[in-house]
């Protein structure tokens, strides 16, 4: 029979998880994270680094400042029109680069009607 215990620990797996990593290990961890995350609305950002701190203080924080990290780098390059941020795939070629519309334009060109189901 299943049934909920009185003192659940939802956080002891991922923080004992954490912790027995090698440095490098954790700070690949920290930069894969931060980087996914630093796209996301501030909202899902939060909550994640909230799970992050109750399965450990310092993963959440490292989390944290890993977020604010790339979120500066990408608006310094967004501000310099080096990465399209946001609204992805703006150039000045129009929607995406020049090889990604003249590979669009190829593709419909080899396409093929299709009957609908």
């Amino acid at each position: 029979m299943s049934a909920p215990i009185d003192r659940p620990n939802n956080y002891g797996q991922a923080g004992h998880t954490y912790r027995s990593f090698k440095d490098w290990e954790r700070d690949e961890l920290i930069k894969n994270l931060s980087e996914a995350l630093a796209v996301c609305d501030k909202r899902i950002q939060d909550a994640m680094i909230e799970h992050f701190s109750y399965a450990d203080e310092d993963y959440g924080r490292r989390v944290k400042e890993g977020i604010e990290k790339k979120m500066k780098e990408l608006e310094k390059m967004d501000k310099e029109n080096l990465v399209p941020g946001r609204d992805a795939g703006h150039t000045k070629f129009g929607q995406g680069s020049l090889g990604e519309n003249e590979a669009t334009k190829d593709a419909i060109k080899k396409s093929h009607e299709a009957d609908p189901y």
